[in-house]
C-alpha cells in the first residue's frame, strides 16, 4: 500500500494550461486539416488519486554447512504484483483513441462551455486565454488530460541469490562473495485492455551481479 504524495495530488508544481498551435496526433479518420488546429493539454496533480497496491509472496533458503566453516549460500524467489500505478496518458500516441479505457481522458473538439469548465482556476501558457481560442475559425481540436492518473500495472517475478566465504586467518580475514537478481518475469500493462507489455524482451537486463 502506498497512498499518492503530494507532488502527485494537490501539491503537483506543474499544474497548468498549456495551449498549442497544432496538433500532431488527431484520430484516425478526421480530415487532415484537424493538425492546424490548437489543442489543451491539462497538466499537474490529480486530488483523487487512489493508493498504488501490492500483492507481494516471497520464499527463500539459507544455507551453512557445517561440514564448510565459513561458507554460506541463500536463494529467494519472490513476485510483486503492482495495481494503480500512478502515470500519464501518452498524448502523442496513436493507442490514445484505439483503448477505451484512455477515453475518459481527452475531449476531441470541446464546445467553449466544455474548456472553461475544464481549465477554471489555472494559469493558462500559450494564449491569453482559453476562450480567446473560439470565434476565430479555428477552435481547439481536443483537450487532453495529461495529470496524474491511476494506470499502469506491473507483475515481476525473479530469483535474488548470494554465495558467500569467510576465513579468518593468523593475519586477518579473508573473505568474498558473488550476489545477485535474475528475473523471471515482468509484464507491463499501460492501462486496462492495453496489451501486457513483456519487458524482458525488450532493453530490460534480465540478469544483475555483484562480486566483493
Amino acid at each position: 500500500f502506498n497512498a499518492p504524495s503530494l507532488a502527485d495530488t494537490t501539491g503537483a508544481v506543474d499544474e497548468r494550461v498549456q495551449v498549442f498551435s497544432s496538433s500532431a496526433n488527431i484520430r484516425a479518420g478526421d480530415p487532415a486539416t484537424d493538425r492546424n488546429r490548437p489543442n489543451i493539454t491539462l497538466s499537474g496533480g490529480n486530488p483523487n488519486l487512489k493508493p498504488q497496491t501490492a500483492d507481494t509472496w516471497s520464499v527463500g533458503i539459507d544455507i551453512t554447512p557445517a561440514q564448510l566453516p565459513g561458507f554460506e549460500t541463500s536463494l529467494t524467489m519472490w513476485s510483486v504484483e503492482l495495481e494503480n500505478i500512478v502515470g500519464g496518458v501518452p498524448s502523442g500516441s496513436p493507442l490514445l483513441y484505439s483503448l477505451p479505457a484512455y477515453a475518459p481522458f481527452y475531449y476531441l473538439r470541446p464546445t467553449l462551455q466544455q474548456a472553461v469548465a475544464l481549465t477554471q482556476g489555472q494559469i493558462v501558457q500559450g494564449a491569453a486565454s482559453v476562450a480567446s481560442l473560439y470565434g476565430i475559425g479555428n477552435d481547439p481540436y481536443a483537450i487532453y488530460d495529461l495529470r496524474r492518473q491511476n494506470l499502469a500495472s506491473l507483475d515481476v517475478q525473479g530469483l535474488d541469490f548470494r554465495v558467500g566465504y569467510r576465513r579468518t586467518l593468523q593475519w586477518g580475514d579473508m573473505f568474498g562473495s558473488i550476489s545477485g537478481s535474475h528475473a523471471l518475469k515482468r509484464d507491463q500493462q499501460p492501462v486496462a485492455g492495453a496489451q501486457i507489455v513483456d519487458q524482458l524482451a525488450s532493453d530490460v537486463p534480465e540478469t544483475q551481479l555483484s562480486v566483493v
